[in-house]
């Protein structure tokens, strides 16, 4: 589980959708991803964010996870041409299996 290094508090999120800015424990809406097209998010960035969003300074579980994942096809779904998102759900599906 690489990615525990992202538990701690994701500050940086001055140029990063709203959504990265707390923790809400869920999957975005839709309108929450509709805001992802206004940034430069790096795959790292992507990840960082989500793991904020959903698992915050808590502990990580394979259902937090699940979510993150789920969250990132979410985007990838929703815009299916970037490469970016893509290469996040990469990322973390290659480095959680």
């Amino acid at each position: 589980m690489k990615y525990l290094k992202y538990l701690k508090l994701y500050e940086s999120y001055e140029s990063k959708p709203e959504i990265f800015s707390h923790t809400i424990y869920r999957l975005p809406t839709q309108n929450e991803l509709q805001e992802f097209e206004n940034y430069d998010l790096s795959s790292e960035d992507i990840i960082k964010g989500f793991s904020y969003t959903i698992i915050g300074r808590g502990i990580k579980s394979n259902n937090h996870i699940q979510m993150i994942i789920e969250s990132i096809k979410m985007l990838c779904d929703k815009f299916p041409n970037n490469e970016i998102y893509k290469e996040a759900l990469s990322k973390i599906k290659k480095d959680n299996h």
